[in-house]
C-alpha cells in the first residue's frame, strides 16, 4: 500500500457516517460462520456471517473499540454481502481503507482488525459452532457506555442545553443496562440563556466578519471541552436530538459516536428507543 498523502489525511465523510451510525452492528444468534479477534492495539471485534450456496446473505459483528473500529466493521460487512467465499478470502485492509477514501494513518490497524475477523469468520463456516444457538455468556464482556444531556428530567436536544448527562452502561450480550450515573455539566460548557431562549437580536445589528470568525472559533472550543469531558467519563455512544457536522466529526475523532432523533422523553425511555434500535442510525440492529 503506498504512503497516504496529505489529502488521505483528512477524515472523508464516508468515514463519519459509517463511525457515527454503523451497519450490521448487533450479534446474530444463527449463523453459518463466526469469529472473535483481538488486534494488535488490544481491540476485540466480534462477527457473524450466514452463508448461502458459497455467498455471504449477511454479515454482522460488536466491537469494544474505537468509533473507527466500528465503521471499519461496518465497511467490511457492508463490503462482504453479496460477495462469494473466495472473494472475501482475498480481501484486504486497504480494501476498506479505499472505500473510506483513505485513513488516519493511527487508524490503520483498525481496517486489518475488520478484514482479519471477516476472513476467520468465513473460514469458520461449517465448522463446529457454526450456525446454533449462541448463549448470551458466550458474548459477556463488552459493555458500552452510553450518554443523554438532560435538563429538568428530560433529555434535551441540544447538549449545549443540558444541566446534566446520564451516564448508562449497556452490556452488548444482552442488551440490558447494568448501571447508571449522572455527572454535571460544567458551566462554561453550557449556552447562555439568551443563546437557549433564541432572543433576536436588534435588528439594526450587523455581524461583522470577525465575529463570525469569533463564533466558529467559540463552538469549536466548546465541542472539544463536550469531547474532552465524555472521553474522561468513557463514553462511547451519545444521544441527543440534533448536533452540527462540525460538532460531530470532533466527537467522532475522539472515538464517541453520536446518535441523534432522540425525543424530549425521559432518559429511561430515551434508552429503551435505543436499545429497540429506533434512534437513527442508518443501519441494521443496534448501534452499539
Amino acid at each position: 500500500m503506498q504512503p497516504q498523502d496529505e489529502s488521505q489525511q483528512t477524515v472523508s465523510a464516508v468515514l463519519v457516517d459509517h463511525a457515527q451510525r454503523p451497519r450490521n452492528n448487533y450479534a446474530m444468534s444463527t449463523f453459518s460462520g463466526r469469529s472473535r479477534y483481538t488486534g494488535s492495539c488490544g481491540e476485540t471485534i466480534e462477527m457473524w456471517v450466514v452463508v448461502r450456496d458459497g455467498v455471504v446473505e449477511q454479515a454482522t459483528f460488536i466491537s469494544d473499540g474505537c468509533a473507527v473500529s466500528h465503521a471499519c466493521g461496518s465497511m467490511a460487512t457492508c463490503m462482504a454481502e453479496g460477495r462469494p467465499l473466495d472473494e472475501i478470502e482475498k480481501m484486504e485492509p486497504e480494501h476498506v481503507i479505499n472505500a473510506f477514501r483513505g485513513l488516519p494513518s493511527d487508524h490503520a490497524h483498525c481496517a486489518e482488525l475488520a478484514t482479519t475477523a471477516l476472513k476467520l469468520a468465513c473460514a469458520n463456516v461449517g465448522e463446529p459452532g457454526g450456525g446454533v444457538e449462541v448463549e448470551p455468556d458466550d458474548l459477556t464482556g463488552v459493555v458500552v457506555r452510553v450518554a443523554l444531556p438532560v435538563a429538568a428530567g428530560r433529555v434535551v436536544g441540544l447538549t449545549e442545553s443540558a444541566e446534566r448527562f446520564v451516564l448508562v452502561d449497556v452490556e452488548a450480550a444482552t442488551i440490558r443496562v447494568l448501571n447508571q450515573e449522572d455527572v454535571a455539566v460544567p458551566q462554561r460548557l453550557s449556552r447562555p440563556k439568551s443563546a437557549q431562549s433564541g432572543e433576536p437580536k436588534d435588528i439594526e445589528s450587523k455581524v461583522e466578519p470577525e465575529d463570525e470568525g469569533v463564533a466558529a472559533a467559540e463552538t469549536a472550543g466548546g465541542a472539544e471541552l463536550l469531547a474532552d469531558l465524555l472521553q474522561a467519563q468513557g463514553v462511547r455512544v451519545l444521544l441527543c436530538g440534533s448536533m452540527e457536522e462540525a460538532t460531530r466529526q470532533i466527537l467522532a475523532e475522539r472515538d464517541v459516536q453520536v446518535v441523534v432523533d432522540a425525543a424530549p422523553d425521559i432518559p429511561e425511555d430515551s434508552i429503551a428507543e435505543y436499545l429497540a434500535g429506533s434512534l437513527h442510525h442508518g443501519g441494521n440492529g443496534h448501534t452499539m
